[in-house]
């Protein structure tokens, strides 16, 4: 997902889920990845973030975006279904 189409980010939880955007006029959440340089290490960790969360709750990945500027990959997930994640 393109970054340039996010707008109003604004942070709403330190740490992990840092983001709440707006994605093309839909609400939706930045699960942030610092201090990754590889892409594939960005994908296991997500698959293990993802797996995790659906034991959980059924949520909405929308795709993988980064920041031009500081390079962190995102997973792009359902804004509704991530106030469970607080919990876990």
């Amino acid at each position: 997902m393109p970054y340039d189409g996010f707008k109003d980010v604004k942070q709403i939880v330190k740490g992990d889920l840092e983001q709440y955007i707006i994605y093309q006029n839909e609400e939706v959440e930045l699960k942030k990845f610092d201090n990754f340089v590889n892409l594939n290490d960005v994908l296991n960790e997500m698959e293990i973030h993802l797996k995790a969360y659906n034991r959980v709750a059924s949520i909405q990945f929308y795709g993988i975006t980064q920041d031009p500027e500081t390079h962190s990959y995102m997973m792009v997930l359902e804004y509704e279904q991530m106030r469970i994640f607080e919990k876990i």
